[in-house]
């Protein structure tokens, strides 16, 4: 699969199938190109798990961006776009958004 210049979207959830289904929503409104995995957090297991194996699939399905965020955020639109155009500026950069909203 080449996904060059595609951006993955990691979400970590636990017991909040609600509050995820609303960020996936947010997720399909936004034109930003992106994939999305979910990853339901184990019992036992820490959240430090979930994101590694996100980014185990971000590296082994060639995205050259990825995101991780909890699945209590809503993902403005171009708001991907914007943090990629940050980190082609300055590559080994880390992103963090901020939202007033």
């Amino acid at each position: 699969m080449n996904n060059k210049e595609n951006i993955l979207v990691i979400l970590t959830t636990f017991n909040q199938s609600n509050v995820t289904r609303k960020c996936l929503d947010t997720l399909k409104l936004i034109s930003d190109k992106h994939d999305v995995l979910c990853i339901t957090k184990e019992v036992g297991k820490g959240l430090t798990d979930s994101w590694n194996v996100g980014y185990q699939y971000f590296k082994d399905n060639d995205y050259d961006y990825f995101v991780i965020a909890n699945n209590d955020i809503l993902i403005p639109d171009q708001s991907l776009t914007e943090m990629k155009k940050v980190l082609q500026k300055w590559p080994g950069s880390l992103v963090v958004p901020l939202s007033t909203k």
